[in-house]
Parts: C-alpha cells; sequence; structure tokens
C-alpha cells in the first residue's frame, strides 16, 4: 500500500568527524545520476511537472510516482522488470517526445528497455543481455546519429557496454570496453571535441578512469585519476564556472566526496577533498541558495543523512548543512518538484523503504520534508515529465521562392506534424512587419499555401511556428529570402 507521511525535517550544522566505514561488497548497486552529459540529475521534458521513477531492488519492479505540478503525487504505479533492478536511466529513445525508460537488472545480467506513452504509463519491456553483475545505465548520443544510445557498467564481467540506437526504440549488438570492476557511470564531452566521453568509477579500486569517445560508440585513451579510497557514485557539473566540466565522486569507505577540476581539454586537477557524512555513496546537484554557483547533495548511508554543500563558484564550498532522511539513503536527485522555482531533493531510502522530498526554499535549505512509503528497498532514481499529457507540434516546413521581385505575390507552403494529431494554426512572420496571425485550422501534416509580396528591396526573413488545439507551440521556422529585383510596370505611354 502506498502511503505519504509529513514532517519537518531536523536540521543540524556539520560535523566533520572521521569515521572509516566500508559497505559489505555488492551489497549495494548503482544509482544513476542524470541526462546524457551530467549525470547528476536525470530531468528531461520538465515542462510542467516533474515526475519521479525508481527502482524497488527487492521487488523486481520500477515504481513510478505523477506529480500534479504542486509536488503532491497523485499517481502511483508499480511495472515489473527484471530480477534486482538497481540503476535506471530516461530518454527520449524512439524520438517520440515521450519519456522511455531503461534499467539494469543485477541478477538477471540484463537491460530492460520500456516505451514511455507519455500519460505516465509504459509499454512491455525489451531485455538485452549484458555482463555479469550490471550496476549502472545511462543514456546518450555515443556515434552522433541523433539517438539515443544506452551505456552500462558490468561489475564482474569487467566492461562496460554501448548499445546503440536506431531512434525506433530498438537497439544494436553490444560494444564492450574493458574496465576493471565498473561501477557507476557519468557522460559528458571532457575534452570538447563533439564527441562523448565517460568516467567510470570502481567501487574496490582508488581510480576512476576517463574513456574519451570517438564518435562511432568505442572508446580509446583512458585516462586514470587517483581517489581517496574506493569512489562510487559520480556525477558531472561546472562548479568554478569556467564552462568546463569538472569530475565530482563519491568515495564510500572514507567519509569524503572528491572534485577533480576539468580544463576543457580532457585533463583534470589532483583531487579536493571534502569531508561529508558516513557512508557516502551518492550526489545531486543544483543551485539550491539561487547564487548562480553549483552546490552538491551527497546522500550519507551509515549517518542516514543527506549533506548539503554550497559552492563559492570557484570550485570550493563555503558553507555545509546535514539533514537526516531515511534508512540508508541512496539515490538522489534535485529539482523543483513544486513549482516554485527552487530545487528541491528527492531521496531513496533503502531499508525504510521510503522515498523523502525535501522541499528547498529561497535561502537554500531544505527544512520542509514529505515521506512516501514504497515498494521494498527503493534504490536508484530518476526524473522527468512522464506525462505531459499534450506534446508541443514539430517545427514547421517552409518552402517557396528564396529570391525574386518587389510587388510581385509569391506563394510559399507550411507543413507540421503533430504527434497528438491535433489540429494546427500557423502563425507567420513575414518579416517586413506584416503578420499571418494564427490561421487555420489545419490538419496534422496537412500543407498549406499562402501568398505574399514585399514592396522594398531588401533581404528579409520568413519566421513561422505552429500551436495545437492546446495552444502548445512549436519552435520557429526560417526562410532566408531576398527581393533585390524592382517591380517592371507594364504600363507604357
Amino acid at each position: 500500500m502506498w502511503k505519504k507521511q509529513g514532517r519537518k525535517g531536523l536540521i543540524t550544522f556539520v560535523i566533520v568527524v572521521s569515521i572509516i566505514t566500508l559497505l559489505t561488497p555488492g551489497g549495494l548497486g548503482s544509482t544513476p545520476k542524470n541526462n546524457q552529459e551530467q549525470k547528476s540529475q536525470q530531468i528531461l521534458f520538465d515542462t510542467e511537472s516533474l515526475d519521479l521513477a525508481f527502482t524497488c531492488a527487492a521487488d523486481d519492479s520500477i515504481n513510478i510516482l505523477i506529480n500534479d505540478g504542486s509536488g503532491v503525487f497523485t499517481d502511483y504505479m508499480i511495472i515489473p522488470v527484471g530480477t534486482a533492478p538497481y540503476g535506471i536511466s530516461t530518454a527520449d529513445f524512439n524520438n517520440d517526445l515521450a519519456l522511455d525508460l531503461a534499467v539494469v537488472n543485477t541478477d538477471d545480467d540484463s537491460v530492460s528497455v520500456l516505451m514511455g506513452h507519455g500519460d505516465g504509463t509504459f509499454g512491455e519491456r525489451t531485455d538485452y543481455q549484458i555482463g555479469s553483475t550490471p550496476f549502472d545505465v545511462v543514456a546518450g548520443d555515443f556515434n552522433n546519429d541523433g539517438n539515443q544510445d544506452v551505456l552500462t557498467s558490468s561489475l564482474e564481467s569487467m566492461f562496460i557496454s554501448v548499445f546503440l540506437g536506431d531512434g525506433t526504440g530498438s537497439f544494436g549488438n553490444r560494444i564492450d570496453t574493458p574496465v576493471p570492476v565498473p561501477t557507476n557511470l557519468a557522460v559528458g564531452d571532457f575534452n570538447e571535441d563533439g564527441d562523448l566521453d565517460v568516467v567510470v568509477t570502481g567501487i574496490y579500486r582508488s581510480v576512476i578512469t576517463v574513456f574519451f569517445g570517438v564518435g562511432d560508440g568505442t572508446f580509446t585513451n583512458q585516462l586514470d585519476l587517483n581517489v581517496e579510497g574506493s569512489s562510487y557514485g559520480v556525477i558531472l557539473c561546472d562548479l568554478n564556472n569556467d564552462d568546463h566540466y569538472d569530475i565530482i565522486t563519491a568515495n564510500i569507505n572514507q567519509d569524503v566526496i572528491d572534485v577533480f577540476l576539468g580544463y576543457g581539454t580532457g585533463l583534470f586537477s589532483s583531487a579536493q577533498t571534502y569531508a561529508v557524512g558516513d557512508g557516502p555513496i551518492e550526489i545531486a546537484s543544483g543551485d539550491f541558495n539561487a547564487d548562480n554557483n553549483i552546490d552538491l547533495a551527497v546522500t550519507n548511508t551509515q549517518s542516514n543523512d543527506v549533506s548539503v554543500l554550497y559552492g563559492d563558484g570557484e570550485g570550493e564550498f563555503w558553507f555545509q548543512m546535514e539533514y537526516p532522511v531515511g534508512n540508508t539513503p541512496i539515490g538522489i536527485i534535485s529539482g523543483d518538484i513544486n513549482g516554485d522555482g527552487m530545487p528541491d531533493l528527492a531521496v531513496a531510502n533503502m531499508y525504510s523503504n521510503s522515498l523523502i522530498i525535501l522541499f528547498g526554499d529561497d535561502s537554500g535549505f531544505f527544512l520542509t520534508q514529505e515521506d512516501y512509503i514504497v515498494g521494498r528497498c527503493p534504490y536508484s532514481i530518476v526524473a522527468g515529465n512522464f506525462d505531459y499529457g499534450n506534446r508541443p507540434p514539430e517545427t514547421p516546413i517552409i518552402e517557396g521562392p528564396a529570391k525574386g521581385k518587389i510587388k510581385t505575390s509569391y506563394d510559399y507552403t507550411f507543413v507540421a506534424d503533430d504527434l497528438d494529431d491535433d489540429t494546427l494554426f500557423y502563425y507567420i512572420d513575414w518579416g517586413d512587419g506584416l503578420t499571418e496571425e494564427w490561421i487555420g485550422p489545419y490538419s496534422s501534416g496537412q500543407t498549406i499555401t499562402v501568398s505574399h509580396s514585399w514592396t522594398e528591396k531588401n533581404s528579409y526573413i520568413i519566421n513561422a511556428k505552429v500551436k495545437d488545439s492546446h495552444n502548445m507551440e512549436s519552435e520557429w521556422a526560417t526562410l532566408d529570402i531576398s527581393m533585390p529585383y524592382s517591380y517592371t510596370s507594364s504600363f507604357h505611354l
């Protein structure tokens, strides 16, 4: 049964205590962190409300919480997957503008992919075999074809695997890259060459490994970075505001996080170490106090709290707070869950079978909590607008003459598709101060023809967009034209 419990969070100032705690190997899996290029928080298509999806390892299921936009979860769904699901990721794998899910099943040695319908429900899963003891999964376009691919880690098989997506929701054969005991993954373009790279943590290793992508789904030229103890969770963000990715790891047996500042060349600084709570495992990031600097939130599995570190914009932290949560918190994401413009935190508590929402205020503190009793052993968590209800129309296509004479009428065609098959209305700006304002209705995919003439020689840009019957608007389409020729009168004396 699904239950909600409200409470005020107890707030304490951080006290750094040096206690070395090592979790039992194999007792915990990975929590996916974010989207294609910054894995700290999987938040996509956040146009109306932020819903949550998380794995429940002991129930062999994914749980979905549907948000009404105010931070209240009104619907709760359970979706069966493989055995012992750990890592989860979300992306649009079939290019229908509805978020899909990918989850690794640790005891089945598989990754399950489920296509979203856009209404909070998902279709039948498709399973792909991967290596032994898969831990994490992340989405990204690793071969630069515009389609989302899947990357997984397999701890016992000691490799990471790329499954190239074809844009229809199907994936090709996996491409393996060897790496010792890979645990968590984060992807981004570290050397800024246009190809996605990956950083891999290892629960039994004192290094993290960076692999550089070559743009075809394979990786080359690895770089090892030394960490304090062994690392687990990893995220990417820009802590020092230099527009380059930095790497942050949670080092579970040393009660610290390590920060590696990126230079944009594929190289990183040596680790800067910061003490947090006991047994840190996962990290989320966001600008919690609205000072335009990135802050961090870390789940601590043995002190049962979340450490929040407030960034100074130069790669360091000026203040830290700890917030108590449930028993053995693992997965964490940040995002605006209640629609007030400030980031909130969602935390999966493995052994209290609960999900806790910590609501952020204007000062960057998290003083109010809501507890939701969920399935057994909630583990990894992602967020996205899974029930958007209505998708915006696609960007229209404009066709017609690119050059002509002034005072001469020319025909231009406009066409757009709507994935929900709604009727469409067109707004056309001719670039000369004249517009056609929301003409229609027209059917999805129907080509319309509109005529226009220009009175002055000049270069113009035709801009057009469409909206559907629910007032959801497309992106602007443009067409550059030139009217260099004068009108010649046919009247002679």
